[in-house]
């Protein structure tokens, strides 16, 4: 019986590799196939495609809102050349914000040269910018989940990060939450801003990634962030988070340390530069802005108010990020119900308790599940500026465009990237699939209730019935309709309109719509409706859509249009002079004056003594408004009071940041010129 030889050491060498057999050579070991990278590029492509898929029904919608001031409405971008000057006095010559936003109007400004007042182009850049943001959230969070493989996940398979980064993106790129920014053409401003963010995440964790915090680095650090940063606030003003978000990666993935896990150092400039200092400064200037007694009076809420409801706000966006509703979407919110207390509604104290344990879970996991701690302030921290004590509307989607990316990577982080036996991770890659689908089918479905106004506005109202935009919306485009010619529109018109003239907060949008459609249709005008206008008016502070409004009345008056009476005008005037806070309204008073200006007329001397001083009065309302001191520099002229048409001048001169009133000082200086020429002139001398 031979030897056994079980348990022999092998005669083979330590370190020594035997050469591959010939048949070895021709079959060599091969990396299964969704590690090839090529393939992940092909998803991503993929991905794009999806989301144009998803978003195209709704590019054939119309104009929406503030689309009308903001573009369609806005003289100033409409150029005449590409020159420089023409396109610098367009960026400048509309107070789109405190910082001007004048990329974002740039690129309104070029289209519209281009494409004329076409939504369906705009809207369709709006969906490319879209694809091109997806583009850097897929790299920044490929990018953002190898930096914390690599410091808390060594054994974890780069190529498994990767895909479960792109799947995040998708989530993101495909989520209904994220679509009025998009189909919004306006919004464009929210595309720009959070675009060049993402630029600016990407391009710092790829440098600390990759660099050690040398001077060097840490100076490229600063020039490319200062650089995003000012592209995105000068988009929209949101930019100015950038620096913050990027505290939370380095706080809560990066932990200030290099690539090799040393200390970083002399990241402390940097914070200092970027998030200290500005800081300060913009809370220094933010307290005077927020904390005066005019700040919320052209609002139905107080500060207290708003930051009550805002923790309501914060929730409800957090429950449609995880389980999307479309009956809760909607393009306006102001169906919102204000807190006025902890207790009233009680979901307000509970919203803020929810808040309180998201943000005790969050540093809880800080060490434990680094990903779902940021994700979770990255969401609330991303909202600061438009969910906190400034005086905007309650609640627009938009404003989480950048926000839910948070909750998506904390939900993966949380249930996804802990998977490690494979029947587990098969069935994560189900989840992630069935996720992405359903999220792209609602997009979709949604996008194509938005394929017309009328579509929209009709789901809308259905799903938003005590909303006075949503309702009123409604009315108008069948209004409109009618107006133009198809009056088989006019009693759905009626019937809209006396609908959303019973909801509360309803302004005069409905009641107007209904003295037009009157005056359209030869109906006689209900005295009811002035009744409704009036107490209306009392019941708020004035609105810009009230204002609106007021102004087409007015026009349809003076042009014969309307049976209405002077004095129902004159009565209705009357109570918007009486009504809560009107003379602290700012531009609605003052473009309220002007309307009544213009009602009275400027043909007569008798006319121009009765509008004049309501002219003056508008531009003592709003000093810095530069049509209100021409319409004094007139007023003078026409008067003979030279001197006084040369203080009006001079205030516009001071006005004149940026060369963006160029244009009007040219148009008034001949005129002041003229006058003072004839003035100084000797009298013609008399024959006896």
């Amino acid at each position: 019986m031979g030897k056994s030889t079980k348990g022999k050491l092998s005669s083979v060498p330590r370190g020594y590799t035997p050469k591959q057999s010939a048949d070895n050579k021709k079959h060599p070991a091969t990396r299964p196939w969704f590690e090839d990278s090529y393939l992940w590029w092909l998803a991503l492509a993929a991905l794009l495609a999806a989301t144009w898929g998803a978003y195209h029904f709704g590019l054939t919608s119309k104009w929406f809102l503030d689309d009308y001031g903001n573009i369609v409405n806005n003289g100033a971008l409409a150029l005449s050349d590409l020159s420089f000057s023409t396109l610098w006095h367009a960026v400048w010559s509309f107070d789109a914000g405190p910082l001007g936003r004048p990329i974002s109007l740039a690129t309104f400004a070029i289209q519209r040269y281009y494409d004329g007042l076409d939504p369906y182009a705009f809207k369709v850049v709006n969906l490319a910018l879209h694809l091109v943001t997806t583009l850097l959230i897929a790299g920044f969070t490929r990018s953002l989940l190898g930096a914390w493989r690599t410091r808390f996940a060594p054994d974890l398979k780069a190529w498994r990060v990767e895909w479960i980064a792109l799947a995040i993106a998708a989530c993101w790129a495909l989520h209904p939450m994220n679509l009025t920014p998009i189909l919004y053409a306006v919004q464009r401003e929210t595309l720009l801003g959070n675009l060049f963010m993402v630029g600016g995440l990407w391009a710092y964790v790829a440098i600390r990634r990759h660099l050690s915090s040398n001077w060097l680095t840490v100076g490229l650090l600063v020039a490319s962030t200062a650089i995003f940063t000012a592209l995105a606030a000068l988009s929209k003003e949101i930019g100015v988070l950038l620096p913050l978000l990027l505290l939370l990666v380095e706080f809560f993935v990066l932990d200030f340390r290099d690539h090799d896990g040393e200390r970083a150092r002399n990241l402390w400039l940097f914070y200092l530069l970027l998030v200290v200092i500005p800081g300060i400064y913009g809370f220094w200037w933010a307290l005077p802005q927020v904390f005066n007694s005019h700040a919320y009076v052209s609002r139905a809420f107080t500060l207290g108010e708003r930051v009550l409801t805002e923790g309501r706000v914060v929730i409800w966006y957090l429950g449609l990020v995880v389980a999307p509703r479309l009956s809760a979407m909607g393009l306006y919110h102001d169906d919102f119900t204000i807190s006025s207390g902890l207790l009233s509604p009680p979901t307000t104290l509970l919203s803020f308790l929810l808040i309180a344990v998201l943000f005790a879970a969050a540093w809880w996991l800080r060490k434990r599940r680094p990903l779902v701690a940021l994700g979770i302030v990255w969401f609330f921290a991303a909202q600061v500026l438009e969910s906190t004590i400034w005086p905007l509307e309650i609640a627009f989607e938009h404003r989480i465009y950048l926000a839910d990316w948070g909750i998506i990577l904390a939900v993966f982080a949380l249930f996804i990237l802990p998977l490690r036996r494979v029947q587990w991770q098969r069935a994560g890659i189900v989840a992630c699939v069935l996720a992405i689908f359903a999220l792209g089918l609602t997009t979709t479905v949604r996008s194509w209730h938005w394929r017309s106004n009328l579509a929209l506005a009709k789901v809308l109202a259905h799903n938003h019935p005590q909303s006075p935009r949503s309702t009123y919306l409604l009315a108008r485009l069948y209004t409109n309709l009618s107006l133009s010619g198809h009056e088989s529109y006019a009693q759905p018109a009626f019937q809209a309109a006396r609908k959303a003239a019973q909801v509360p907060n309803a302004g005069l949008d409905p009641w107007v719509a209904m003295i037009l459609l009157a005056a359209q249709t030869g109906r006689h005008v209900e005295p009811s409706w002035f009744d409704g206008m009036v107490k209306s008016v009392g019941e708020g502070p004035l609105t810009v859509s009230d204002v609106n409004a007021l102004e087409a009345l007015v026009s349809c008056y003076t042009k014969h249009q309307c049976k209405i009476t002077r004095n129902s005008l004159n009565r209705l005037f009357k109570a918007i002079y009486h009504s809560p806070h009107i003379t602290e309204l700012g531009m609605n008073y003052a473009n309220v004056l002007v309307t009544q200006a213009n009602l009275i007329g400027y043909d007569t001397p008798a006319e121009r003594a009765r509008s004049g001083p309501l002219l003056l009065k508008a531009a003592k309302a709003v000093p810095n408004v530069a049509q209100f001191q021409v319409n004094v520099f007139n007023i003078a002229l026409e008067d003979g009071h030279i001197e006084e048409a040369r203080r009006a001048y001079e205030h516009i001169q001071k006005m004149n940041k940026l060369g963006k009133l160029d244009y009007t000082l040219d148009r008034l200086r001949p005129r002041l010129e003229a006058a003072e020429r004839r003035a100084r002139a000797p009298a013609p001398a008399t024959t006896r």
